[in-house]
């Protein structure tokens, strides 16, 4: 039951980004992963900063450009490592920006 409810509470959350501005770019992993696991798609998971050039460039064309297809095959989630150092120290990111693929069953 609380998956469920769960699933409709994201899908809701997708709806309206979609409905909103037809882009699908998610800053949560946990709802990427929610999603990932209830849609079998695997996460494409974008680290960045805001104090990086190049990532404020690469986030600004992902919210600007059409993800539909992407978003057909991939959970897109972009993630910034100033605020999740968690994260940054867990996937051994580096260098940004920085991408991994992480599926759906991991």
């Amino acid at each position: 039951m609380i998956k469920i409810i769960y699933l409709i509470f994201f899908l809701s959350v997708l709806l309206t980004i979609a409905s909103a501005n037809d882009k699908f770019l998610l800053s949560s992993l946990d709802e990427a992963q929610v999603l990932s696991k209830d849609t079998k798609k695997p996460i494409l998971l974008i680290f960045g900063a805001d104090y990086c050039v190049h990532c404020g460039k690469l986030k600004h064309d992902l919210l600007n450009k059409d993800l539909e297809e992407s978003a057909d095959n991939y959970i897109i989630c972009y993630m910034d490592i100033q605020t999740n150092p968690d994260l940054k120290k867990k996937y051994g990111v580096s260098i940004i920006p920085d991408s991994r693929i992480i599926k759906s069953d991991k």
